[in-house]
């Protein structure tokens, strides 16, 4: 319980919150994933750096957690950062569970084509296409690539994207 009201006191030291992120406790975790979360909106670029680089740290063991509920908490942390670590950004894609890896197939700006098309090709999780096909610019290339896999739902959400670059 002590540990538990650390990890969710907003003025905790930060590397409090590093030690936490490794806890036995899965609800202690849990509670430094949601901190950190509110906490990264906070934080810009070139602002305060020593602090967004602990706040990153703590993602990067966070997002590497057994379980899922804290990496999904990571993954819509960072799906839209544009400075996040792009190995974090890429690991978080590549994740087994659709959860996680979701909200970074659709919104992270830090995936390329080729990232995506090795995404596609490869392993992923079952939805993993339809959050591809749902991204804001969705190139001819990772169209073509999305309609190769045969996946009837990500095929209509590709149709149903008007963003979409389909070849007739």
């Amino acid at each position: 319980t002590v540990r538990e009201a650390v990890a969710a006191n907003a003025t905790s030291p930060f590397h409090a919150n590093l030690k936490l992120a490794r806890d036995q406790s899965e609800e202690v975790r849990a509670g430094i994933a949601s901190k950190v979360q509110t906490l990264l909106p906070d934080l810009k670029p070139g602002e305060q750096d020593a602090a967004r680089t602990r706040v990153m740290q703590t993602l990067e063991v966070l997002a590497k957690d057994t379980a899922t509920r804290i990496r999904a908490v990571v993954a819509e942390t960072l799906k839209d950062v544009p400075d996040a670590p792009s190995d974090l950004i890429k690991q978080l894609a590549r994740d087994t569970e659709l959860a996680v890896a979701s909200p970074v197939l659709q919104f992270s700006p830090l995936l390329t084509d080729e990232d995506l098309l090795e995404i596609i090709r490869g392993k992923h999780p079952e939805g993993a296409l339809s959050a591809v096909a749902r991204r804001s610019q969705v190139t001819e290339a990772i169209s073509d690539a999305i309609v190769a896999v045969d996946d009837i739902d990500a095929v209509t959400t590709l149709l149903g994207n008007s963003s979409a670059q389909i070849r007739e």
